[in-house]
């Protein structure tokens, strides 16, 4: 199934989404295990106040009272703060996925605004390039374009065939060290230098194994492609003065018939939706930001927390279970026995509960990194234009379940993007503004080895057409854009 790049962006939106609500659900699940510990050192505290009332005299008693009375209050005093730190967190969080939804929406809109003002170009364009059709002056500028491409391409396949014919029959000369020997020494060019002896015994290793025949024919074999590549570099300059005539014939078309303002008002359009990309990556940024302080509540290690657990045990941390037992064991009755066992089940649940929260910590971690790695794709899907108007995507169906198993953590980001970047295409009509560039015009047919950059250079005008094999020899590279200024539609070649 052939899926659109609004529809695989949508898909990017719904994930993160997800990958949000998902986040709040379990932070809140985090935090109830974090008060539950609280709850579980305050028992232990009221465990501590019983044995100490029962093994203690009054006077004894009395000061441990106050002592304890007093952590437990400011412990209290801390807990209430932390509460209302972790509300107002939450609070926060909300008002900024909703802020993201909102800007999310108004970029679905201008992307719409976009492509119907990239569409009136297209139209206006597509108008005044048949109309050129009839134009004697540009069909002439056309004719001696396309024959300087096709010359150019005829000697770039020249120069490539020659290029490997060097690498293939150089092989037996470069593997011969005798004959290489000579070579690198220059000898039999003016270039040789060796005193008597060296001479003599040259001259008869060269009579030896031919040397001078095998040394012109060497010779010829590495001269032969750079003599051609030097002369297709020359049809090359010629080619782009050919195109650039094309082109400002184009160009002086385009504006006399009007189009200057339609580009005007693409470009707009485009410099909204960049804005609109913007803000909603500082959103995005804010959003981390929220989450690394969320990541503290979650695991208990916001100072809060820490300083109230440490004032709740700061009194009677050095009293092992073991020692309470002994000493409850001597006294009468069976209140103080009960209390210690009780404080021993809560010490397990105290660790229990711990390494669970531990473990929360890890997963949080875990799924803040995938959050971040999803915003980082959709933000590059943006910065590449995959959601254009004119993007394709192979397989769409595929890509929605990598997606959906990028999600739940079963592949990489770095496996997805790959995914999506070979399964993306970009069709000719309704093509994508890039602002500050000279795309490419419909009909234009480029091999795929040319390796175009995206901007600067020449303009390459419409109708001309590349032969399959021009440029894929590793010679011939026409850089795109810049010619003669104006907005173009391009993104997708």
């Amino acid at each position: 199934m052939v899926s659109s790049g609004r529809e695989i962006l949508g898909l990017l939106d719904g994930a993160l989404q997800q990958a949000r609500a998902r986040m709040q659900n379990f932070e809140t699940e985090a935090e109830r295990h974090s008060e539950q510990l609280v709850r579980l050192r305050q028992r232990e505290s009221e465990i501590y106040r019983e044995l100490a009332r029962l093994r203690i005299d009054e006077l004894q008693l009395q000061r441990f009272h106050d002592t304890l009375d007093q952590a437990e209050r400011q412990a209290a005093s801390l807990l209430e703060e932390r509460n209302q730190a972790i509300a107002e967190l939450a609070v926060r969080s909300v008002e900024s996925q909703k802020q993201q939804r909102e800007l999310e929406e108004q970029r679905q809109q201008q992307a719409e605004r976009l492509e119907e003002a990239t569409r009136q170009l297209e139209v206006a364009l597509e108008k005044i390039h048949a109309e050129l059709q009839d134009d004697p002056e540009y069909q002439a500028q056309q004719k001696k374009a396309q024959e300087a491409v096709d010359i150019l391409s005829a000697a770039d396949e020249k120069s490539t065939e020659a290029e490997q014919d060097r690498e293939e029959k150089g092989k037996p000369f470069r593997d011969d060290k005798l004959f290489m020997y000579l070579w690198q020494r220059q000898y039999g060019t003016s270039g040789y230098r060796a005193n008597l002896l060296a001479r003599f015994l040259d001259r008869l290793l060269a009579r030896h194994i031919r040397y001078e025949a095998s040394r012109q024919n060497y010779h010829r074999l590495l001269e032969i492609p750079k003599r051609l590549r030097e002369h297709t570099e020359k049809l090359k300059q010629t080619a782009e003065q050919e195109m650039k005539r094309l082109a400002v014939l184009e160009r002086e078309a385009e504006k006399s018939g009007g189009i200057e303002p339609l580009e005007k008002a693409a470009e707009a359009e485009k410099q909204r939706l960049t804005e609109l990309d913007e803000a909603i990556e500082e959103a995005v940024q804010a959003y981390q930001a929220l989450l690394a302080e969320h990541e503290e509540f979650t695991t208990g290690e916001d100072p809060l927390f820490q300083q109230a657990i440490k004032l709740l045990v700061s009194n009677f941390r050095g009293e092992p279970i073991p020692e309470l037992r002994r000493d409850a064991a001597r006294t009468e009755g069976y209140e103080d026995d009960s209390l210690v066992s009780e404080l021993a089940e809560l010490r397990h649940r105290k660790a229990a509960l711990q390494e669970m929260i531990d473990e929360y910590g890890v997963i949080h971690r875990q799924q803040k990194i995938r959050l971040q790695e999803l915003a980082d794709i959709r933000h590059r899907f943006k910065t590449y234009d995959y959601d254009a108007a004119n993007s394709r995507f192979n397989e769409g169906d595929a890509i929605a379940e990598l997606i959906q198993q990028f999600s739940g953590g079963q592949i990489s980001a770095g496996r997805l993007w790959r995914a999506i970047e070979r399964a993306q295409r970009f069709i000719r009509y309704a093509r994508q503004p890039t602002i500050g560039s000279i795309g490419f015009p419909t009909g234009i047919r480029l091999p795929g080895g040319l390796g175009l950059p995206r901007s600067g250079g020449l303009r390459i005008p419409r109708g001309i057409r590349f032969p399959g094999g021009l440029g894929r020899g590793g010679g011939i590279r026409f850089p795109r854009g810049g010619g003669s200024g104006g907005f173009r539609t391009g993104g997708g070649f």
